[in-house]
């Protein structure tokens, strides 16, 4: 299949990086204030409060727009603070928490700009008059806007002209009669000055302050207005702090180590004490000192060190001593003062750490080995604060113990009785026999029990009432002491027991000769009584009962044990038939049947509750996951055989069926709570944790240690591994507790330097990693580069190189060479990795020099050497392998590079060594950035001249198509499963596809690059990478793996039949092809096969995004969804700039509409709608899909028949008329599916 020019944009990662935060009252009630923590990452808001010293979210919100800056104020007679937000493109909003409707809503929407003005340079900036009368925004050269705070809201806003253009810092003075601005600028000759000037709001002028310009640092870049009564400003430069009062000369003055403020935070209202933290990420209070006999007047300053942070952007002081650091560069913290210094000599601890992304300078897709689990390792933060980041979407198991022990079928975990709050006693079963494992002073040991049948298989084990508990063999059901260890009583059936099931009230047995038995403890004579029994058809493969909620974590609940279970139902998987059947609990009573198609055996079953839904859950031999809603209806039932009195029985339905791929192995279950929600664990080859959230079932890989099969796992609370669980592989027993539940997890590797560039050698099993660091010497400072060579394991330092001074490592991969003179054998080829540099004058604006570096591992002691290097005069940006050689972005130039020896006799005698000799080259650019290969195809990002398309083929660069717009770029990559799809970003936050016209007929038309989708991200997109962060199961039919690790649709299965067929089987709707999004069996939501059109992007906020290739179908799905929601305004903007607008492709030449492109965050969001607004939302996407232009449509009305409308499972309720009838649930349900995928 072709590359596709449809894409479904969306963010798998939301930003990290924190660009501003505040304090104040904005969800606080007419009564009582709050203080609410604003913090602003991207195009989102978060609010948090701090609760029992933790920060937790209050509310968070989307935002149609990057945030340029922000503030707030109180409006005239409001006692709760109102955001200002300015937001790309100069529009703003102000934003208010509505108590009643309990969510952040609009007051004011409007825009700023002026189209004939220059942006200013240094940064937009909103400040607001701490009286609440005026809003000052800066955004162009030589002009403030000003918008005046009234009553009823803002005023119309005016400009006014500034003779000063380059300004540093911009801030309103305290207690002055009318609005008056402090302004820190800089003139021609370099020198910095303060200044004051009035608003006057009746001319609209600027009249002079009261303050007369004076000189201040030249280091200064920072102003901090002061409150009253000590008013004035101080002044932040690089070796002084300043204090002035408003007269003619400096009042204070101290001396600092030189360095670079960048925010700071008030601690207490009459502005004596204030945070400052600086590039270093050192913390330190400034103190005005008051004169005692004269209380408004300054008498001196204080400084003081506390400690060093994340390099902060901003700081936000919460009371009661916390304060919030966030950061661009490092993870944000929050922190809490101390009144003495610590051991470790700082005024502070910290209290929690929010982990921080941004910005992704690069990254690499590499296969873990846990299970085949891919994860994405990013160069991340900037300065000390670089780091490694390993992004898994999946969940860790923090392994406690570890027992190796081979051959365990199952495992059960028992109470010491049912006052217990820690489970004592681990039961394993194997082949043959029972072994039991108790905790004792500390340790786990083995131990024998007198009425415990340990010469047998185990088939189920588990806790009863009244301090005991069953074991079940295939002989017989064992009711055991768990004080006195004393068999209590022992029910042995007629025919051999096969699978078992039970929870504290009962036990279901199934035996050979289709005999189902229910079984009950007397709790007076504590003996095992028959409650039921029932001959089926056909045996027995697997059988669920309900079960108590609070069972597997806490203290069991007696009290709550005496009421029914949850279900009173019985699930039994048949192995004839391949049917699943519910059987009422007290009677054995069928209630409901349903068919499994195809020819996969039922391994296991499970009843479970998740979020006050119940799901039965089928585990199938081929590694497959079948889910059925149930839900039930309270019924009487007469038995027409006997006639005997009518009894309450229920009806239960099976609804929602859908299939997921988890493994290739069969799939068995097990469930557990983790901080109170109730999760199952399929265990298979590829261990899944099965979660809800929001009513949606969420899936996550199991990231162990071990790569083998998990066969089971049981809860394992003891008291010396507090909420636990014991897992059995193959070969060992392991016991750890989980990581918490989220979408992706996120490991942090510290490097105390700057990351710039990593690859990955899956032979040598290392990383190679570029940095680069800033250190002091002789009072200058310096950066110095070198090459990290880390076990991608453990993550340890197997070795470094140091690059010369003044040179920058630009590009990292991995080469392997066709024919190489260095590898021992000619069968096998040596892995090398490839470094390319340039040297970096400050003084010259472009690198005259550059190397390539090639470093080989040796096996197996994995020491790094220096192979081969090669000189280049100019810098190499970028690097490739291709076709066994060595591509590289030499200044302009492209050049293909082999490892070979010279030819020359002469050469050869002086120099033995191979050499990296240029084989063929290719000019026509300005700076070639990037490089992406794929095939024999090469893709080139220019610094200007967007992309190119080079194909290598008979040691030669042939061109073969172009991209003749100018775009600054800055990440590419080729997509798809062909090579005629390329991606690109460029330098104003926006993305877009091209593709080749191979099928043109002219050589004009072949050789140009034709533009396919473009979308406005907001975003600087640093690096993009081919994959994706959900990995699905080896499948040779890809079609019947339900499209990888998201759920598959499956027509409803007839529930209420007990006749034992099928159900009826859902005629396809004959729409599009057989991948199509519109048919009811859809096999992809995204219609093309899994995996193989996807790609990853890294930002500078710390967000991931992920590209998703679709077919025209899904594309016309999931665009109808998107127009429908901006149409009925159901997810309105709260910025004034429509999401239309926003996602418009826009440079410095021309702005266009969104194209080929769906906005998935948008999308998503549909998830959060309620059953009104879904319901509308349906109505309108059908609407918009039968409005549809035929030539956008690939219906044939004569392809198939009518139908009758009443055919379960069908899209159209007339197919004869192809009009779309999709429902609000079958809508949810693609966006769901969809949304697995990232």
């Amino acid at each position: 299949m072709s590359g596709t020019p449809y894409s479904y944009i969306v963010t798998a990662q939301k930003p990290t990086a924190v660009n501003y935060s505040m304090v104040c009252n904005f969800t606080g009630s007419d009564d009582e204030e709050s203080q609410d923590l604003i913090v602003f990452k991207g195009n989102c808001i978060e609010v948090f409060n701090l609760k029992n010293d933790k920060l937790q979210v209050f509310e968070s919100l989307p935002l149609t727009g990057m945030v340029r800056s922000t503030g707030y104020y109180r409006p005239h007679a409001q006692k709760r603070d109102v955001l200002l937000v300015l937001t790309e493109g100069e529009y703003y909003c102000v934003l208010s928490y509505d108590t009643t409707l309990k969510k952040i809503v609009s007051k004011a929407i409007g825009n700023v700009k002026d189209k004939v003005l220059r942006e200013i340079e240094t940064g937009q900036k909103v400040v607001i008059d701490p009286d609440d009368r005026l809003v000052g925004m800066l955004l162009y050269d030589g002009q403030l806007k000003v918008i005046p705070i009234e009553a009823n809201g803002l005023r119309d806003p005016f400009n006014l002209s500034l003779d000063e253009t380059k300004i540093i810092d911009l801030k309103f003075l305290y207690g002055c009669m009318r609005p008056t601005l402090c302004m820190l600028f800089e003139d021609t000759k370099r020198q910095r000055f303060i200044r004051t000037l009035t608003i006057d709001t009746r001319e609209l002028e600027f009249i002079p302050g009261p303050w007369s310009q004076q000189a201040v640092d030249c280091g200064a870049n920072m102003i901090i207005p002061v409150p009253l009564p000590l008013g004035g400003v101080i002044v932040i430069a690089s070796t002084t702090l300043s204090y002035y009062a408003g007269t003619s000369e400096m009042v204070y003055c101290v001396e600092v180590q030189y360095t670079q403020t960048l925010c700071f935070a008030r601690i207490n209202r009459e502005g004596t004490r204030y945070l400052l933290g600086d590039c270093r990420g050192v913390l330190i209070v400034l103190v005005l000192t008051v004169d005692v006999q004269q209380p408004g007047k300054v008498s001196g300053i204080i400084i003081d060190y506390l400690g060093v942070t994340s390099a902060p952007e901003t700081i936000s002081y919460l009371g009661d001593g916390f304060v919030f650091i966030g950061s661009v560069f490092g993870d944000n913290q929050l922190i809490k003062l101390l009144d003495e210094k610590n051991d470790q000599g700082s005024s502070f601890e910290v209290v929690e750490v929010f982990p921080n992304i941004g910005p992704i300078v690069d990254m690499c897709l590499v296969e873990s080995n846990r299970g085949g689990q891919g994860q994405l390792v990013t160069c991340s933060g900037a300065y000390k604060d670089g780091s490694l980041r390993i992004v898994r979407n999946g969940i860790g198991l923090h392994e406690q113990a570890s027992l190796d022990v081979s051959g365990i079928k199952g495992i059960w975990s028992i109470r010491a009785s049912s006052s217990s709050l820690f489970d004592k006693f681990l039961i394993q079963s194997f082949i043959g026999e029972s072994r039991i494992l108790a905790m004792e002073a500390d340790e786990l040991s083995e131990i024998e029990m007198e009425g415990f049948e340990g010469l047998l298989s185990s088939l189920f084990c588990g806790n009863m009432l009244h301090d005991s508990f069953v074991q079940v063999t295939d002989r017989s059901v064992r009711l055991i002491d768990t004080v006195t260890f004393a068999l209590l009583s022992e029910f042995v059936p007629e025919r051999p027991i096969t699978v078992a099931s039970g929870d504290v009230h009962t036990i279901v047995i199934a035996c050979s000769g289709c005999e189902v038995i229910s079984l009950n403890v007397d709790p007076a004579s504590r003996a095992i009584k028959k409650a039921a029994s029932i001959v089926l058809d056909h045996d027995v493969a697997c059988v669920s009962l309900g079960m108590l909620p609070s069972l597997p974590t806490g203290k069991m609940e007696v009290e709550g044990a005496e009421s029914a279970v949850a279900w009173p139902v019985v699930a039994l998987g048949m192995w004839t038939d391949n049917s699943i059947r519910l059987h009422e609990l007290s009677s054995l009573h069928e209630v409901s049947r349903t068919s499994i198609t195809g020819e996969t055996q039922a391994r296991d079953v499970l009843i479970v509750e998740l979020e006050s839904k119940y799901y039965l859950m089928v585990g199938l031999g081929d590694g497959h996951l079948l889910t059925y809603q149930m839900l039930s209806n309270p019924m009487i039932r007469v038995d027409d055989a006997t006639h005997e009195a009518p009894t309450a029985s229920m009806e239960v339905t099976l609804t929602d069926k859908r299939l997921c791929a988890l493994g290739n192995l069969p799939v068995t279950f097990s469930f557990f709570r983790n901080s109170g929600e109730m999760c199952v664990l399929a265990a298979c080859d590829r261990p899944t944790i099965i979660y809800s959230r929001n009513q949606k079932i969420l899936f996550s890989v199991l990231n162990t240690s071990k790569s083998t099969k998990i066969n089971g796992m049981t809860p394992f609370h003891a008291e010396n591994f507090p909420d636990c669980l014991a897992l059995t592989s193959e070969s060992c027993l392991l016991i750890g507790n989980i990581e918490d539940i989220q979408k992706l997890h996120i490991q942090s590797i510290p490097l105390g330097e700057e990351p710039r560039r990593i690859a990955h050698s899956s032979k040598s099993s290392l990383y190679a990693v570029v940095t680069s660091k800033t250190v002091m010497t002789n009072g200058i400072e310096e950066t110095m580069c070198r090459v990290l060579f880390l076990d991608d394991s453990s993550m340890e330092l197997i070795s470094s190189y140091d690059l010369e001074l003044l040179e920058t490592g630009f590009a990292c991969t991995t080469v392997e060479f066709a024919a190489d003179p260095l590898s021992s054998s000619a069968s096998t080829s040596k892995e090398y990795f490839a470094i390319s540099t340039g040297y970096i004058v400050n003084d010259e604006p472009d690198a005259d020099r550059g190397r390539v570096l090639l470093f080989e591992v040796s096996s197996p002691v994995r020491k790094v050497d220096l192979a081969v290097e090669r000189d280049f005069k100019a810098a190499v940006y970028s690097l490739a392998a291709v076709g066994g050689r060595l591509a590289a972005g030499v200044g302009s130039k492209v050049q293909v590079l082999n490892l070979r020896v010279m030819d020359d006799i002469s050469q050869a005698t002086y120099s033995s060594r191979p050499e990296l000799l240029v084989e063929c080259s290719h000019s026509g650019h300005i700076l070639s950035l990037y490089l992406k290969v794929k095939g024999d195809l090469l893709l080139i990002g220019d610094l200007v001249r967007s992309m190119t398309v080079l194909q290598y083929h008979g040691g030669r660069l042939l061109e073969l198509a172009r991209d003749y717009n100018s775009n600054y770029m800055r990440a590419v990559e080729i997509m798809g499963t062909t090579e005629d799809h390329f991606f690109g970003s460029d330098d104003h936050g926006n993305l877009f596809s091209l593709r080749r016209n191979e099928a043109a007929t002219s050589e004009d038309a072949r050789s140009k690059l034709d533009p396919e989708s473009e979308f406005h991200t907001g975003e600087f997109v640093n690096v993009m990478r081919r994959g994706s962060l959900v990995s699905q199961p080896a499948e040779s039919d890809t079609a019947a793996a339900g499209g990888g690790r998201g759920l598959q649709k499956l027509p409803d299965a007839s529930s209420s039949s007990t006749s034992g067929g099928e159900a009826a089987a859902t005629p396809s709707s004959g729409f599009g092809d057989s991948d199509s999004i519109f048919k009811a069996d859809y096999s992809t939501v995204t219609g093309l096969p899994p995996g193989s059109h996807s790609l990853l992007f890294g930002t500078v906020s710390g967000s991931i995004g992920c590209i998703l290739g679709l077919s025209l179908d899904s594309y016309r799905f999931f665009r109808a969804i998107e127009k429908a929601l901006q149409s009925l305004n159901l997810l309105p903007s709260r910025t004034g700039l429509s999401q239309q607008d926003w996602r418009s492709f826009r440079n410095e030449l021309r702005c266009s509409p969104q194209r080929n492109a769906v906005d998935g965050d948008l999308v998503e969001r549909v998830l959060d709608l309620d059953l009104a607004s879904l319901s509308l939302l349906a109505r309108e996407v059908n609407d918009e899909l039968n409005n549809l232009p035929p030539s956008c449509s690939n219906v044939d009305s004569n392809a198939f028949p009518a139908a009758p409308s009443s055919t379960p499972g069908l899209i159209f309720k007339n197919i004869g008329t192809n009009k779309y009838q999709l429902s609000a649930e079958e809508i949810v349900r693609r966006i769901e599916d969809i949304a697995r995928l990232h």
